[in-house]
């Protein structure tokens, strides 16, 4: 056996009005599969580039491993949202192929910095929504805005 029985392609593209800074990338249950693209220039973060413009993207694909229990690809991407060079925002792409019945899943979450004086409200779009089969491509779209924080008296 060569191929992987659970295998996701998964498009992150940055459409947040903002650049993304590179933050870390974890595979708790398989592998990354080669080089995602466009192509880093950090082997210690699995090619995943530093940084991702307003309107880039980056594609990377996730697969089991062989030789242990049947489980498919479990883990997470982490980026920050930049406002100029200060974070605002943490987002974090969770994935989750399991081998069993149990249905995929790729969840999106923000997490906005306490210290900063504004807040970036986000969202994503997931197409499709549900993905199904042993080989799936999914495209997340991260989208939002920037708001500035209320003083409270």
């Amino acid at each position: 056996m060569s191929e992987s029985l659970r295998k996701s392609t998964i498009t992150i593209v940055n459409d947040t009005g903002f650049t993304m800074k590179y933050i870390r990338a974890h595979a708790a249950h398989g592998v990354f599969d080669g080089k995602p693209s466009p192509d880093g220039n950090n082997k210690a973060h699995y090619f995943f580039p530093d940084e991702i413009e307003q309107g880039g993207h980056v594609e990377f694909t996730v697969k089991n491993k062989f030789g242990v229990a049947p489980i498919g690809p479990q883990g997470y991407i982490t980026y920050y949202i930049l406002d100029g060079q200060q974070p605002t925002t943490i987002v974090t792409v969770d994935y989750n192929h399991p081998f069993g019945p149990t249905h995929s899943s790729y969840d999106v979450s923000f997490s906005n910095e306490e210290d900063n004086n504004k807040v970036f409200i986000g969202s994503e779009i997931k197409e499709p929504q549900e993905p199904v089969g042993h080989e799936q491509t999914v495209k997340i779209t991260l989208v939002g805005q920037e708001v500035v924080k209320k003083e409270t008296a």
